[in-house]
């Protein structure tokens, strides 16, 4: 796959349980949002980093887009980040807090959905949990993504329920690990 792709950077959470921003929260010497932007560089993207209150704290870091008004919900940056995304290939959307995120597994999820031309995302799945916020998606979605939100319908997962999808099972359980506090973050 040689076509030009987004990975979207997902910023926009309130990081109650880890006290912080987690963008600038440190793992093994690098933070967050520097092992995304790297993951998708080396993979062959091109980062975006979807803010929800602002791109102040992000614009050193390359292309910000802000959510517009409404609920701070995974919708929300999702629908962001797929209107903002270069189609007419996959987008990378990844919620800053997988920071074991790898070029390998986003390169994976893109090769799934571009193999599954009928599905709207590949999404990671560990026994019964999804995992849609590090995923593969295409952006012409985004208008689905639009009027779901338009309707109230701010669920992620009823969204993927209602769409056909790539379920991807052989990515590396490590890698899929959400850190939303520091007891997980110092997890091997």
């Amino acid at each position: 796959m040689s076509e030009s792709w987004t990975g979207a950077i997902l910023v926009g959470g309130e990081s109650r349980r880890m006290g912080r921003d987690k963008a600038f929260v440190e793992l093994e010497g690098r933070t967050f949002l520097a092992r995304a932007i790297d993951a998708i560089e080396s993979a062959g993207g091109e980062p975006l980093i979807v803010a929800h209150d602002g791109p102040a704290p992000f614009a050193r870091f390359g292309r910000v887009v802000v959510d517009p008004p409404g609920p701070r919900c995974a919708m929300r940056g999702l629908g962001t980040a797929l209107a903002a995304a270069v189609a007419p290939g996959p987008a990378i959307v990844l919620a800053v807090d997988y920071p074991r995120a790898d070029a390998a597994s986003l390169a994976v999820l893109r090769a799934r959905l571009a193999a599954a031309p009928r599905a709207i995302a590949a999404v990671p799945r560990e026994g019964d949990r999804l995992h849609p916020l590090f995923a593969a998606w295409r952006p012409e979605v985004a208008p689905l993504v639009e009027a779901s939100l338009g309707r109230g319908e701010l669920s992620l997962h009823r969204f993927l329920d209602a769409h056909e999808r790539v379920l991807v099972d052989d990515l590396d359980r490590r890698l899929l690990i959400n850190v939303n506090d520091e007891e997980t973050r110092r997890a091997p």
